[in-house]
C-alpha cells in the first residue's frame, strides 16, 4: 500500500468477545511502528463490557485495568473510550495520556456537556451505534442525527475540545462521502472518522481550508489592518465584524498547522 497521510490511526479494541480478551494484547506493542507507516498518530480504543455493566465498572474491572495498562505501555497519543455515557466513565479511566470519548448512545447525547467537561480532549461521534440504539435507520442526509450532531459540536466548543464526525460506511461511494464531509464541516466538526484509505484524501481536502478561504481570510485581516480602531467595516459590499477577523485568524492558523505537518 502506498504511504498515505492520515492524522490519527485508531486501533480499536471495542467489540471483541469476552473470550478474545487475551488475544489482542500482544500486537499493541507494535502499534507505534504501525502508525508510523500511516504517518499519523496512534489513538487506541479500549474495550467496554457488553451487558448490564457500565463503562466505569468495566474500566475498574481486572480486564479493564489490564487493557488500560497494556495500551498506556505502548505510549499512544490518546486513548479513545467507547460507549462513554457519563463523566464517571472518564474518571474511571485514570490514564496518563489524553482521553477521547466516543459519543454513541442516547444517554451520551443527553449527557454530552457533562462528558465534555470531564477532562477529555476530543469527542468522536459513533453514528452507527447511535442509530442502532435509537432504533433508527440510516438516511442519506442524516437528518435524524442532526440534533445529536449539533449537541455534540456545541458541547465540544463550549469546553474547547476537538470534535469528530462519524463514519461514512459505503467505501466506494466517494461522492456521498464528500457530501458527508461537507455536511460535517458545515455543522462545525473538525474532522471525520474514516474506515478506508480511499477516504483519507477527500476528507483532508474537505476539512482543510481551501485556497479561496485562505485568500478571503487574508483580505479580511488586511481590511481591518487598514481601518485601525474599527469594529465593523464593509468588504465587497458585506458587513464584516470583529468575529469575522477572529475566524480568519483561526482559519489561517489551521492552514499553517496543516502545512507544517505535511
Amino acid at each position: 500500500m502506498p504511504r498515505t497521510r492520515v492524522h490519527n490511526l485508531n486501533i480499536s479494541l471495542d467489540g471483541y468477545a469476552a473470550g478474545e480478551h487475551v488475544t489482542f494484547k500482544e500486537p499493541i506493542g507494535g502499534a507505534n511502528r504501525l502508525f508510523e507507516w500511516f504517518d499519523g498518530r496512534a489513538i487506541h480504543g479500549v474495550d467496554g463490557v457488553d451487558g448490564p455493566w457500565t463503562l466505569d465498572r468495566a474500566l475498574t474491572s481486572l480486564w479493564g485495568q489490564a487493557d488500560l495498562a497494556a495500551v498506556q505501555a505502548a505510549h499512544p497519543d490518546a486513548i479513545l473510550l467507547p460507549k462513554v455515557e457519563r463523566a464517571a466513565d472518564i474518571a474511571a479511566a485514570k490514564a496518563s495520556v489524553p482521553l477521547w470519548a466516543m459519543i454513541e448512545t442516547p444517554l451520551a447525547i443527553l449527557n454530552v456537556a457533562e462528558i465534555a467537561a470531564s477532562g477529555v480532549t476530543c469527542l468522536a461521534m459513533g453514528t452507527n451505534d447511535l442509530l442502532k440504539a435509537m432504533q433508527g435507520q440510516p438516511l442519506p442526509d442524516r437528518r435524524n442525527l442532526w440534533w445529536a450532531m449539533s449537541q455534540t459540536v456545541m458541547a465540544a466548543r463550549a469546553f474547547g475540545l476537538s470534535v469528530l464526525d462519524g463514519t461514512h460506511n459505503e467505501i466506494d461511494d466517494l461522492e456521498g462521502f464528500a457530501a458527508s464531509c461537507a455536511q460535517g464541516r458545515a455543522f462545525g466538526f473538525d474532522g471525520k472518522t474514516l474506515i478506508h484509505p480511499l477516504q483519507i484524501g477527500p476528507c483532508n481536502r474537505a476539512f482543510a481550508p481551501s485556497r479561496e478561504e485562505i485568500a478571503q481570510a487574508r483580505r479580511i485581516l488586511q481590511a481591518f489592518a487598514a481601518n485601525p480602531g474599527k469594529g465593523v467595516i464593509a468588504l465587497d459590499g458585506r458587513m464584516i465584524e470583529g468575529l469575522h477577523a477572529e475566524e480568519a485568524r483561526r482559519l489561517l492558523a489551521l492552514a499553517e498547522a496543516i502545512e507544517g505537518s505535511a
